[in-house]
């Protein structure tokens, strides 16, 4: 037996207890009678009612119940169940974000790599960390290699590693476009010395959606552009849609448009 320690139990059962791993949550945060008041929610709310509120409220909600108060919804399917607690459909729930970054109410830099990160959020929870003795979590970096650090952990966002890719692919993507294939598609624009802009960007989206709605498949077109090295999206061949949205970009004189040469049979 143990010195100076009388037990009937045999040694084994003496255990080290573990340390509790510490997380950095929060179960409230600020939520004062004028909140209403404020820029984000007065926009919020204007452009999207009660549905714009209640989706502030929710994600400020899962932040402070998230470990470091950042999200990570890089991945599809954290992305829908995201939408999915929010109570809107992946339309409302984009635009949402999309004002939210105008608003900066979420980093923009770190949403490009689909991470949210509220800055006002943990600032307003800065004295539950004090009370704890414990650093307050930092914000997320985004390295020229798609990981994000902390101070504490790391961890790594989906998406490709080029750094020029990253810097050019800022639009958030409807669920019918392939992510992987639209990255492959920027990074050929890339290649090409074509990168496309925000608002280029917005435009193949558009014509992608176009498109899928003449019967065409948005994977097929993307793989169809890719192997020709065409810097905008069409018809694929034998297709039942017409003229092709990347005319109408044509006559708009889009920079960096490059009509594809005529199919032969």
């Amino acid at each position: 037996m143990l010195a100076g320690c009388v037990t009937s139990r045999p040694l084994n059962h003496w255990v080290t207890p573990m340390a509790r791993t510490q997380k950095d949550v929060v179960s409230y945060f600020p939520h004062d009678a004028n909140s209403s008041s404020g820029d984000t929610l007065t926009v919020l709310q204007s452009r999207f009612g009660n549905d714009g509120y209640a989706f502030w409220f929710k994600l400020l909600e899962k932040l402070a119940s998230t470990d470091g108060h950042c999200l990570d919804v890089s991945n599809p399917i954290k992305w829908h169940l995201l939408l999915a607690k929010m109570g809107v459909n992946e339309i409302t729930g984009v635009d949402i974000m999309n004002l939210l970054v105008e608003m900066q109410a979420i980093d923009r830099d770190l949403w490009d790599s689909k991470v949210i990160w509220c800055q006002k959020l943990v600032d307003n929870i800065a004295d539950v960390y004090k009370n704890r003795r414990r650093e307050i979590p930092q914000m997320p970096i985004n390295t020229n290699h798609n990981l994000i650090t902390t101070a504490k952990k790391a961890l790594t966002t989906s998406g490709g590693t080029q750094s020029k890719l990253n810097k050019v692919n800022k639009i958030i993507l409807p669920g019918f476009i392939d992510k992987e294939l639209w990255d492959d598609f920027l990074e050929m624009r890339v290649k090409m010395r074509k990168a496309p802009t925000d608002k280029a960007k917005g435009l193949l989206i558009k014509d992608l959606e176009n498109l899928k709605a003449a019967g065409n498949d948005p994977s097929e077109v993307l793989r169809q552009s890719i192997k020709n090295s065409w810097a905008g999206v069409f018809p694929l061949k034998g297709g039942q849609s017409g003229e092709t949205r990347g005319h109408f970009r044509e006559a708009r004189g889009e920079k960096g448009y490059s009509k594809p040469p005529p199919f032969q049979d």
